[in-house]
């Protein structure tokens, strides 16, 4: 049995990796795949953390083939596991995926894309995470803009600004999202 474990946690392995060399090589159905191998095979093991990377992996995948409603379902049984492990780093991208998918679906959902966005926003503020907290502030000063709230537009605009390593992109996002061209300058 012991045998039998270690070859499935190494199948597992070898899958998870597999789909990321696909993912990363932009084959998204061999990467499909792989997470799909390794899924199946996580679930008959008691390693939720990792059947939560593989959820994470496959929503963006179903994420950037237009696929945003099966994503939204693979994370939210990302945010499941996250909840249940709470392991905050897991939650807070699955709240941030959610938010993001919902946004995209246009005004009818801002309310929910603002709700999971702000509390993914609180869920990474207390660990400093400031990779996934960049993201989510340039989501919400995305979602903002659109909404016609200039003021926390900028204020999450800024705050991406701030907490990026590269600021070539947060100053792309300052830009577009200032209320007024008056606005625009960088404190």
């Amino acid at each position: 049995i012991l045998i039998g474990l270690v070859g499935s946690e190494m199948c597992i392995r070898d899958s998870y990796y597999w789909g990321c060399v696909y993912r990363d090589m932009n084959r998204q159905a061999e990467a499909l795949r792989e997470y799909l191998i390794a899924a199946s095979l996580t679930k008959e093991t008691v390693e939720k953390r990792q059947l939560g990377l593989i959820y994470n992996n496959i929503g963006y995948i179903y994420y950037i083939q237009n696929f945003k409603e099966k994503a939204d379902s693979v994370y939210q049984l990302m945010e499941d596991i996250a909840q249940e492990l709470k392991d905050t780093t897991l939650w807070a991208e699955a709240l941030s995926r959610q938010g993001s998918i919902a946004f995209m679906k246009g005004n009818d959902y801002f309310g929910t894309a603002e709700q999971k966005l702000l509390d993914a926003f609180t869920v990474v503020d207390r660990i400093e995470n400031k990779a996934i907290k960049a993201d989510v502030s340039a989501t919400l000063s995305r979602l903002y803009s659109k909404m016609d709230q200039g003021k926390k537009a900028l204020f999450y605009a800024k705050l991406n600004l701030s907490l990026r390593k590269d600021t070539t992109r947060a100053y792309h996002c300052l830009l577009y999202t200032s209320p007024s061209p008056r606005d625009r300058s960088v404190s």
